[in-house]
C-alpha cells in the first residue's frame, strides 16, 4: 500500500550559534547575559537553545541528533523521513537570513533520543557564569515545556548532513519560495527549490576550498567535506523522489537509540505519521459552518490581512456585534498559536476600537496552552474532530 506524496524538504528557523551548532555556545550566552534578548521565547528566557547541539559530534558516530522550535509541540507531519532539513538563522545583532546547516537522510522520531543531561556537555570553565534558571534547564530539573531533559527528536545521517563552513546569506522568500509570517518556524520546501538551494550551498562552500590554512581556522566545517556531503544529499533527494513510499511492516522495523555511556538500544517506532488534513480545508469548512464554534457568529472574512501582523484565518462578529478572531490549526496547537492570536486581537482592537474575543480551533492542545488560556477571559479553545468520509455512489 502506498502513502500519499510527502514533502522531501523543510526549511526551519533556529536560534543563532557562533560555533557552528557544535554544542554550548558561551559567546552567544554572554550576549544574552548582558542584555541582548532573542525573538525566540525560550532563548529570551534562558539564554540558550537546544539547537546549539544540532551538529555536536560526540552523540553518535553515525548520526546527528537535533532540535528545532517548536517541534516539542507540533511536528511537520507531511515531511517524508529520509528527506532534508535546511536550518536558517539570523544574528540577534545583525540583519538578514543565513543558511547555517543542512540535515540529510533526516527523520522526525516518535520518541526523543536520550543523551543524558546537557549540563554534562557544558565546558567546566563556563559553568560558573551560568545563572540558576539556565542551570536547572541544562540539568533537567525544570522540564517545562519539554517532557525530558534533552528533547532531541530530529536525527540525520552525518554523511548527508553538515553545518555550512560559514553562514551563507540567503534572501527570503526568493531563495526558498516561502515567506515566514507571525510565529511560524517551519515551512515545507518544494523539491526544485531544495535542489536549487543545495546547488547554491555547494557553490558557496566551494569558494572556501582554496583559502589558506590560516583563514580556514575560523570555519565551522571543512569546505571540501561540506561539498561532498551536500552533493551526496542532492543525489539522494533525486533518488528518493523517484522511489515509491510504502507502509513499513512494523514487525521488521527498528531504530537504534545511542547513548554515550550505554550500549546501543533498539526502539520500535513508525517512520510515518498519519496524513494531516490541510488547514485551508478545515478553515473553509469552518467558515461555512461557524455554528460549530459558537451560535450567532457572522462571517466577516477569511485570511484577513493586518498590516505588520499577518493574516487572520477567520474574522467574525458574534450576536452582540463584537469581533471574534479565530485561529485554525491542523493537529495540535501550542502556546505559539496563542501569541499569534493575541497579536491579531491587539491589531483588531486598534483598528475597530472594540475589544475582540479570540478562539483557537484545533484537534488538540498542549498542556502549556491550556494553562495559559485559563488566565484569559476573552480567549477560548474549541477542540474539533476532523473526518474525511468516502462513500461509493455508483459504478459506471
Amino acid at each position: 500500500m502506498s502513502l500519499p506524496n510527502r514533502c522531501l524538504a523543510v526549511v526551519w528557523k533556529v536560534f543563532w550559534s557562533s560555533n557552528g551548532y557544535r554544542g554550548w555556545d558561551h559567546e552567544m550566552y554572554r550576549v544574552w547575559l548582558y542584555g541582548q534578548k532573542s525573538g525566540f521565547g525560550y532563548v529570551a528566557r534562558y539564554g540558550f537553545g537546544h539547537e546549539w547541539w544540532n551538529f555536536y559530534e560526540d552523540f553518535s558516530n553515525e548520526y546527528y541528533y537535533g532540535y528545532a522550535p517548536p517541534i516539542h509541540a507540533i511536528k511537520p507531519r507531511k515531511f517524508r523521513n529520509g528527506g532534508a532539513i535546511f536550518f536558517i538563522s539570523k544574528h540577534p545583532r545583525g540583519s538578514g537570513w543565513h543558511l547555517v546547516g543542512v540535515y540529510g537522510h533526516a527523520e522526525v522520531l516518535e520518541k526523543p533520543i536520550d543523551v543524558g543531561v546537557l549540563w554534562d556537555y557544558v565546558p567546566e570553565q563556563y559553568r560558573s557564569e551560568i545563572v540558576e534558571s539556565t542551570r536547572k534547564k541544562l540539568m533537567g530539573e525544570d522540564l517545562d515545556p519539554f517532557e525530558s531533559p534533552t528533547y532531541f527528536i530530529l536525527r540525520a545521517k552525518k554523511d548527508y548532513s553538515t553545518p555550512m563552513p560559514r553562514p551563507m546569506p540567503i534572501n527570503l522568500p526568493e531563495d526558498v519560495g516561502v515567506r515566514f509570517l507571525g510565529t511560524a518556524a517551519c515551512k515545507y520546501l518544494e523539491l526544485n527549490r531544495a535542489l536549487a538551494l543545495l546547488d547554491k550551498a555547494v557553490e558557496y562552500a566551494s569558494s572556501f576550498i582554496g583559502m589558506g590554512e590560516m583563514n580556514k581556522k575560523g570555519l565551522w566545517a571543512d569546505p571540501a567535506e561540506v561539498v561532498r556531503r551536500l552533493r551526496r544529499l542532492r543525489k539522494h533527494l533525486v533518488e528518493l523522489m523517484e522511489s515509491p513510499i510504502r507502509l513499513p511492516q512494523q514487525s521488521g522495523l527498528t531504530s537504534r537509540t545511542l547513548h554515550p555511556q550505554e550500549e546501543l538500544k533498539q526502539e520500535r517506532y513508525l517512520h510515518y505519521t498519519p496524513t494531516e488534513v490541510p488547514e485551508r480545508l478545515i478553515e473553509e469548512s469552518l467558515a461555512q459552518n461557524l455554528e460549530v464554534i459558537e451560535e450567532g457568529l457572522r462571517l466577516v472574512g477569511r485570511q484577513v490581512y493586518l498590516p505588520d501582523t499577518g493574516r487572520v484565518d477567520i474574522l467574525a462578529y458574534d450576536k452582540h456585534g463584537s469581533p471574534v478572531v479565530i485561529e485554525v490549526k491542523s493537529g495540535v496547537a501550542d502556546d505559539s498559536t496563542l501569541a499569534q492570536l493575541l497579536a491579531y486581537m491587539s491589531k483588531i482592537k486598534e483598528k475597530e476600537g472594540k475589544t475582540p474575543r479570540g478562539v483557537i480551533v484545533a484537534e488538540g492542545f498542549t498542556k502549556k496552552l491550556r494553562h495559559a488560556v485559563e488566565l484569559l477571559n476573552n480567549v477560548k479553545l474549541v477542540r474539533i474532530a476532523v473526518r474525511i468520509t468516502i462513500e461509493k455512489l455508483e459504478e459506471i
